[in-house]
């Protein structure tokens, strides 16, 4: 009996670790995290969406106590996907599901005197 849920306990390890992927199918998670104190300026989080992926989405959690954060979101053909503003004592906790477009997205975060923290989570698959 022990050997019995020694054999379904790695292969439920096996399908945690391999993400339960079918053959030939990736996922990939990109994140970025900070706090920023009194922080101006801007900073871009580029994002590579392989050929053969069909789904992309972003997670994107702004927390700000003064000032403001400004993000824009642009697909590789240089349109907006997304855009907004969170301003001091607002917070944004939201996840999009894009348009699977292959080529480098690029998400501009501008900060005006901010002080608060984001989160950033790129899904491919």
């Amino acid at each position: 009996m022990a050997s019995v849920r020694m054999v379904c306990v790695m292969l439920l390890l096996s399908c945690f670790v391999s993400g339960c992927s079918s053959p030939g199918r990736q996922v990939q998670f990109q994140a970025s995290r900070q706090s920023v104190r009194n922080e101006s300026g801007a900073v871009r989080f580029p994002h590579e969406m392989p050929q053969s992926a069909g789904h992309l989405s972003l997670s994107l959690t702004l927390r700000v106590s003064t000032g403001s954060f400004a993000f824009t979101l642009v697909d590789p053909r240089g349109a907006p996907a997304w855009q907004g503003r969170v301003n001091a004592g607002q917070s944004m906790n939201e996840s999009r599901a894009l348009k699977p477009v292959p080529g480098k997205w690029i998400l501009t975060l501008a900060m005006e005197s901010a002080t608060g923290s984001y989160d950033i989570l790129w899904n491919t698959e």
